[in-house]
């Protein structure tokens, strides 16, 4: 009975946050080391913790949702809840809200990807020293979170030695078809997404359509099957090391490999950077908002647009692409 119910509330929660709690618990422990309270916290301790927090110059968002962690930790653990939003805490994080407010900090703006960027990222890739087969795993992720607006945990795995099967991409999750548009075949990718943040009960099947450009992902695709590594049943992306390639790893990349483009204390270019490229572009091509939406599939409603988008409509869209020099 225990272990029924211990599953259950462990599947109330997502991944990410409990990812996020169990950086609340490390956050914790390293205000044991600094600051000697006790565990479970009392109200007073709460505040101590609040404090200990706003030292080290975290968000309030950041803060609450550690103080989130901090009550899943003590019912994780059988312990009494505690009052961890007391009224003496929340005015505290009102006013530090209030005091962000007035005193904002410059973050460098998240830009999106255009192909120009593209473009310099595969020069840089072509002249790195990774192995061949990383080369074209790493071209192939851009090409195709650029041109599927993915995000980019929908394609990488968060460990590079772990994985669930029933959410990440798989070899056998990736594949070509072929169609026929205006009586002319046209090979394109099916990327079968298990479980996705606009559709958790059914799979995603997302349509990838070439560009005919030095930018496709098509071509991308097929250099790379030439020399992948994983069988269908494992990690779709896998370096030749045969760890799977993970978001920070890839973001680390992105860094080295635009360093020399970008002044990173201003802007940067991340993971996410390549999800909001292709909406971008195509406001400034007079898509209509519909077609924008479906495009980057940003809820529910905007999935059944993308669905219904006819293959023509969306072939036409990667073609247009193709031929942009931004």
């Amino acid at each position: 009975m225990a272990s029924s119910l211990s599953s259950l509330a462990n599947h109330a929660l997502t991944k990410q946050t409990w990812s996020s709690y169990r950086t609340a618990s490390r956050m914790l422990k390293l205000c044991f080391k600094d600051i000697n309270i006790p565990f479970p916290l009392s109200e007073s301790y709460i505040v101590t913790f609040v404090s200990w927090l706003n030292n080290r110059n975290l968000s309030v968002s950041t803060i609450n949702s550690y103080l989130a962690g901090l009550r899943q930790l003590h019912l994780a653990k059988g312990l009494q809840i505690p009052n961890i939003r007391s009224d003496l805490v929340s005015l505290i994080l009102s006013g530090k809200k209030n005091v962000d407010l007035l005193y904002p900090v410059e973050k460098p703006t998240r830009i999106p990807v255009t192909p120009t960027i593209l473009r310099i990222l595969k020069t840089q890739i072509t002249n790195d020293v990774l192995p061949y087969h990383d080369k074209r795993l790493y071209w192939l992720i851009c090409t195709l979170a650029f041109h599927g607006s993915f995000r980019i945990g929908e394609l990488l795995t968060r460990s590079p030695v772990s994985f669930d099967p029933n959410y990440t991409l798989l070899c056998s999750d990736i594949g070509t078809n072929i169609t026929k548009i205006d009586n002319v075949p046209v090979k394109f990718l099916e990327v079968t997404l298990k479980h996705s943040k606009c559709s958790k009960n059914k799979p995603v099947v997302i349509d990838i359509f070439p560009t005919n450009s030095d930018l496709c992902p098509i071509c991308a695709y097929i250099k790379w099957f030439k020399t992948r590594v994983s069988p269908s049943n494992l990690p779709a992306f896998r370096l030749s090391s045969g760890k799977a390639l993970t978001p920070s790893n890839f973001n680390s990349k992105l860094r080295f490999w635009l360093k020399d483009y970008l002044d990173y204390s201003i802007c940067s270019v991340s993971g996410h950077s390549f999800r909001a490229g292709i909406p971008s572009i195509l406001a400034t091509m007079g898509f209509p908002d519909k077609d924008i939406k479906a495009a980057g599939r940003w809820s529910s409603r905007a999935f059944e647009l993308y669905c219904k988008l006819p293959r023509t409509k969306r072939n036409a869209m990667s073609k247009a692409l193709g031929t942009l020099k931004l």
